[in-house]
């Protein structure tokens, strides 16, 4: 995929320099070049993912989303978040960073790069029975913190299952993105819930 990735990246910004300004075509190229991003991000992080071990250690949650923000610059439009500062995790802090910002890649549109543009987090309340994946019990007041986001197209356990099956359409960036997802939340020792109607993705990650 980054082999693929890096050619049409460059041919974009080459395009780029030739659109008129102010142009339909111009804004088309734009978000051609966004979506070449998201996949080459998406794609280094499945590699280091099959490399690396996890190690878990206390970190505050809000500068764990800050970092996830900022490490993915001109890939998300403009977020809106908010989170207390007390709030702290034991995780592996690399694969909590990355947990944070595919949740952000899989609630993105499949046909546009649409967004609902907020991200939520609790401690309580969430109506949550268990994993979307491996089926674990989540306790709605237990030791989890809920980081919640909104979808524009609804969602199935089945795409977050197996997010490759060739019956499941939408882009590749966000088929990786949940893939992405499941394995490093697992990995910095959360997991991932969707809401009954789907219309809702949290990823749970354990209070330290």
């Amino acid at each position: 995929m980054n082999n693929i990735a890096v050619p049409l990246a460059g041919f974009a910004e080459y395009a780029l320099q030739q659109a008129p300004r102010h142009s339909a075509i111009k804004e088309c190229v734009e978000e051609f070049l966004i979506g070449t991003r998201r996949i080459r991000a998406l794609a280094t992080d499945l590699e280091i993912l099959s490399q690396t071990d996890s190690i878990r250690e206390a970190i505050v949650l809000g500068d764990c989303v800050r970092q996830a923000l900022a490490g993915s610059p001109g890939v998300f439009p403009k977020i809106e978040w908010g989170c207390p500062q007390d709030i702290k995790l034991r995780v592996d802090p690399w694969h909590a960073g990355r947990a944070i910002t595919a949740l952000l890649r899989a609630a993105m549109d499949t046909e546009s790069d649409s967004y609902p543009g907020t991200m939520a987090v609790a401690r309580k309340g969430l109506a949550i029975l268990d994993c979307a994946v491996c089926d674990a019990s989540l306790r709605p007041e237990g030791d989890w913190v809920f980081v919640r986001t909104s979808v524009i197209r609804r969602l199935s356990r089945s795409l977050l299952r197996d997010p490759f099956r060739s019956d499941i359409g939408g882009r590749i960036s966000r088929r990786l993105a949940f893939a992405v997802l499941e394995r490093c939340a697992h990995r910095a020792g959360g997991h991932i819930a969707l809401d009954q109607d789907g219309d809702g993705l949290t990823l749970a990650l354990p209070i330290s």
